[in-house]
């Protein structure tokens, strides 16, 4: 295994990928909290620098570069400074942003992190109501089909904002450019339903449990779907893999490692490594990019789950949403050959 998987490290870079989803900036502003506010409870946090970074589809896009894949982007921004800073974040990680849309009728998703003392103190998050105007959503379905012929696989990155709608999710599955090409997804649970069919889906925990799958809520379902819902995981993967018809299913756990199941009911428990979990923001992300990249460069997805593995355990070490290049994953193979 160790040395499939070093080998398939040095063919992640070079595929192009169409990642379509809810694009978000990243805000953290870094300060000292040193005394507690006279005016409430609250400590005071002194912001010392501020830093900005694509969040949301746009994580799964700063992951992609850092395994030097060329992600091609859809999605909507607003027409204000905000959206401007996006874009111009995507674009220096070398990302193509002609499918970015920008309109004034829409509000940039833009998240806050107050961070002080190694730790997150505080989130704002800056939104509209979700969906689009009517003429925009339009315009996303041609932007998608567009570049899918030259894509090696699509992303979808639904954090359930209205972006990626019924519609426009079935029309890039079904558009003659994605024949035979690997679809992939990592979405909230009321949208589950949307990718039914794809190449990989990849949950947490949580969602795994309270998703819908099939038009059935697992957890308050059928008599058979809340025995699922309250046991195992496992249990409840496989009914979730096999309504929703997916090739695959990889349920991360956090320090606990993924757990991946496949359309053929075979299942693998790769626990997490030995290491200490700080922030789990953005980790998902780097699961299912590595995964992306890894299966484009014609991993099996044992091999693929495998690496995503690896890197949530690289990135919960560290604060914010984080990436990992080829060469670190080399190394947490080579550290890790016992576990492999």
């Amino acid at each position: 295994m160790k040395e499939r998987l070093l080998e398939v490290v040095g063919r992640l870079a070079g595929s192009r990928v169409l990642v379509v989803g809810d694009y978000m900036l990243d805000r953290y502003l870094w300060g000292e909290a040193e005394r507690i506010s006279p005016e409430a409870p609250v400590p005071v946090v002194r912001i010392e620098r501020e830093e900005s970074q694509p969040g949301g589809a746009g994580n799964v896009v700063r992951n992609l570069c850092a395994l030097g894949v060329e992600p091609m982007t859809v999605g909507v921004v607003g027409k204000d400074d905000f959206g401007e800073t996006l874009r111009g974040r995507l674009e220096l990680l070398g990302a193509a942003t002609d499918g970015l849309i920008a309109d004034r009728d829409v509000s940039t998703i833009v998240k806050t992190r107050v961070m002080a003392r190694g730790q997150q103190m505080l989130r704002l998050d800056h939104e509209g109501e979700p969906g689009l105007p009517d003429g925009v959503a339009q315009e996303m379905d041609a932007r998608c089909v567009e570049p899918i012929g030259s894509a090696d696989g699509v992303v979808f990155s639904d954090y359930a904002k209205g972006v990626t709608s019924a519609g426009l999710v079935r029309h890039v599955i079904e558009a003659p450019g994605a024949a035979d090409k690997p679809i992939f997804a990592d979405a909230k649970p009321a949208n589950f339903p949307l990718y039914h069919g794809i190449t990989l889906l990849t949950p947490n925990e949580s969602e795994a449990r309270t998703a819908e799958a099939g038009g059935s809520r697992l957890e308050t379902g059928s008599n058979e779907g809340r025995t699922a819902a309250s046991g195992s995981l496992e249990v409840v993967g496989r009914r979730l893999c096999e309504r929703m018809s997916l090739e695959a299913l990889a349920i991360t756990r956090d320090a606990r490692g993924l757990l991946l199941i496949e359309a053929d009911g075979s299942t693998h428990d790769l626990p997490g490594g030995p290491t200490e979990v700080v922030d789990v923001t953005g980790a998902g992300d780097t699961v299912l990019s590595v995964m992306v990249a890894a299966t484009l460069a014609g991993a099996s997805m044992l091999e693929a789950a495998a690496l995503g593995n690896l890197a949530g355990g690289l990135v919960v070490q560290r604060v914010g949403c984080a990436t990992v290049n080829a060469e670190e994953l080399e190394r947490s193979i080579r550290a890790q050959a016992d576990y492999l």
